[in-house]
């Protein structure tokens, strides 16, 4: 192992497992800013819940549909949004989602 490697080794570090799994990854850089970029779209959302947004959204048969609501809660792989008409929820699976307007 040459001497650059053994240095960007000891600059790495490793995270939790609850870190990792949360879609950051298992390993980063030491002193540099572990969180500064969300590494998903439900991290980035994470910052918006309480606001209203609307999302569009892709079907498995092909049809794309919008819904529009106060952005309640994101989960690992769904967002919830609470409706102005109902005041229910709507989970929508993140996998589906095509783009996200913010309110």
């Amino acid at each position: 192992m040459d001497e650059a490697k053994k240095e960007a080794a000891v600059k790495r570090g490793f995270r939790t497992p609850e870190e990792a799994m949360s879609g950051r990854g298992a390993v980063y850089e030491r002193g540099r800013a572990q969180e500064s970029w969300p590494y998903s779209l439900g991290d980035y959302l994470k910052g918006y819940v309480g606001r209203r947004i609307r999302v569009g959204c892709v079907l498995p048969n092909g049809r794309y549909f919008e819904k529009t609501g106060e952005l309640a809660t994101v989960g690992t792989n769904f967002l919830a949004l609470r409706s102005a008409r109902t005041g229910g929820l709507v989970l929508v699976d993140l996998a589906a989602v095509r783009g996200v307007e913010i309110g």
